[in-house]
């Protein structure tokens, strides 16, 4: 097995230069595809993200076909829990960027920094996150690199998903040589971790490890080195979140479980599923019916208003 892990730190757009029609503003992000900038659109007056492709030594024409498919993948999805793409550009050097819009309300990982979440903001963010993810894979694409860094927060508090640029469309022939693994190793199933092929229950397990680092303020499955990350994603079990965090009901801990099941025929197979179970819990019935503990009281009454959407959720990924 080959990992890739990208080192190389290359600054492409200058400060206060301006690219085409855009004024660099400042850079916002660094990640292993490609370097993110804020930037204002001089004709249109309206700030916006560039997302520039990142030159490697050892990336080629496969990897400018990556970003190219990023951005026929994003541009196929137009939800409101996920990024909005308004074109690709190329500037006077060759340089080609993606214009996207920005969201000034930080990302997830930023917000876990702040300190312990409450439970029913948990509970939102994973709501849209599982409705955006579902109507992904309902257009045939899979994310494979879901984490907090790639989950962003608008003006307004709603979950933008951004970053499809590891994102694979089942219908493409793959981009990724045979036992390479791209992606962020700590939310890597283990499918995905071995090298292996992959579908979209890949981003219901990575969905599962944001939930719990949520809940739990820790990863399910760490190490010191990469090495011992993924020989505790293929080797352990992690420890139920209700015995980390006794805020957290059971029927919510069964939720992340399930969604980290090692065996894909024991994972949820779609986020229509994680929605309804999460349904379930809001209404205090058990999520597993085959469980045999007595379930958690349900939420107080003040609190149901904040979850009642998750069936217009579902019903909207359905349409």
């Amino acid at each position: 097995m080959q990992l890739i892990f990208f080192q190389i730190r290359v600054l492409m757009f200058q400060t206060n230069t301006q690219i085409s029609k855009y004024v660099i503003i400042e850079e916002i992000g660094d990640g292993g595809m490609g370097v993110v900038y804020k930037a204002r659109d001089v004709e249109l007056d309206r700030v916006v993200a560039l997302k520039c492709f990142k030159p490697f030594f050892d990336i080629d024409d496969t990897g400018r076909d990556r970003f190219f498919l990023e951005a026929k993948a994003t541009s196929k999805l137009d939800h409101p829990n996920i990024c909005t793409l308004y074109g690709v550009e190329e500037a006077d050097n060759g340089q080609i960027f993606m214009v996207m819009s920005y969201y000034s309300g930080g990302t997830l990982s930023h917000k876990m920094e702040q300190g312990k979440m409450p439970l029913d903001q948990v509970l939102t963010i994973a709501a849209q996150m599982a409705s955006g993810l579902g109507f992904a894979h309902e257009h045939q694409i899979i994310h494979r690199d879901i984490k907090p860094g790639n989950i962003m927060f608008d003006g307004l508090g709603i979950v933008k998903i951004v970053d499809f640029g590891i994102a694979k469309l089942l219908d493409h022939p793959p981009l990724t040589n045979p036992g390479t693994v791209l992606g962020t190793m700590a939310y890597m199933p283990p499918e995905q971790a071995e090298g292996e092929p992959v579908n979209h229950q890949a981003d219901i397990w990575s969905f599962g490890v944001v939930l719990y680092e949520m809940l739990c303020g820790k990863q399910p499955f760490e190490g010191k080195t990469e090495q011992q990350i993924y020989e505790a994603i293929l080797m352990e079990t992690p420890t139920p979140c209700f015995r980390l965090n006794s805020e957290v009901p059971k029927p919510l801990s069964a939720i992340v479980d399930r969604s980290l099941e090692k065996s894909l025929e024991d994972r949820y197979n779609s986020f229509s599923q994680v929605l309804s179970d999460l349904e379930a819990f809001r209404t205090g019935e058990s999520p597993d019916p085959d469980d045999d503990q007595d379930p958690n009281p349900p939420l107080p009454s003040e609190n149901r208003h904040l979850f009642g959407w998750f069936s217009n959720l579902r019903d909207r990924m359905r349409r």
